[in-house]
């Protein structure tokens, strides 16, 4: 019998909107927190984050609206986009696989953002969680092809994607930066982090270096990818 993979419910669409809402320049915690109040798992999760041992509070915060404050609006908004993600990802171990994926990369665009000093590392955390979510969305249509260019080496995926006649996952990734109105710095840093020439623009360029140095534990030759990490 031909096993399919479990698939979740659909993604927060609170959360959606989250990620949306915060990146407009008149953006307001309230509106936010008024948002994440229409959605228990999100406020759940927010709730959690703000009471973890990471924000060590002297006491455990039950109302959502002082959770917002606690986490800003970048803070919320990396929230619900991390939200987003992962419900796109399938459950079961090839979701796990590909969420892992993600994570690696945002976390080594944050450490290199650290690395040169820069202020709002969160924003280099959310460009990197973004580098493979054109991989991700496909998972609900093409589960075994996604997890077959999962676990090739991340310098493979792309011709893989294309030799299968599908759109490549920075393509597809970029537009769905687009469909989030993220800012065009972020639909380039998705669309460009597999371009074999250095972008411009910092965020593209760190974006650009942490996909190489994510890709060093995703290789079939770890001493050459890290060579070229390097």
């Amino acid at each position: 019998m031909k096993q399919t993979a479990q698939v979740k419910e659909p993604p927060s669409l609170i959360a959606s909107q989250i990620v949306t809402e915060a990146m407009k320049p008149d953006a307001s915690l309230a509106g936010l927190a008024t948002l994440a109040e229409r959605d228990p798992g999100f406020t759940l999760r927010v709730l959690s984050t703000v009471n973890s041992a990471a924000f060590g509070l002297p006491a455990r915060v039950s109302d959502v609206r002082q959770a917002a404050t606690l986490l800003g609006l970048r803070g919320l908004r990396n929230l619900a986009l991390s939200l987003v993600v992962s419900d796109m990802a399938p459950a079961g171990p090839d979701g796990e696989l590909l969420l892992a994926n993600s994570l690696r990369r945002a976390a080594a665009a944050q450490l290199i953002a650290e690395a040169l000093g820069e202020r709002r590392c969160d924003e280099y955390f959310t460009v990197g969680l973004l580098l493979e979510v054109g991989l991700i969305a496909r998972a609900r249509d093409s589960m075994p092809a996604v997890a077959e260019a999962a676990l090739l080496p991340a310098t493979d995926r792309i011709l893989f994607e294309r030799a299968a006649g599908a759109v490549d996952h920075p393509t597809r990734g970029a537009q769905i930066a687009r469909d989030f109105q993220l800012p065009a710095e972020f639909v380039s840093a998705v669309g460009g982090h597999h371009d074999p020439e250095p972008p411009q623009g910092r965020l593209q360029l760190v974006a650009w270096v942490a996909e190489r140095a994510a890709s060093i534990w995703e290789s079939g030759n770890p001493a050459e990818a890290q060579a070229e990490a390097l």
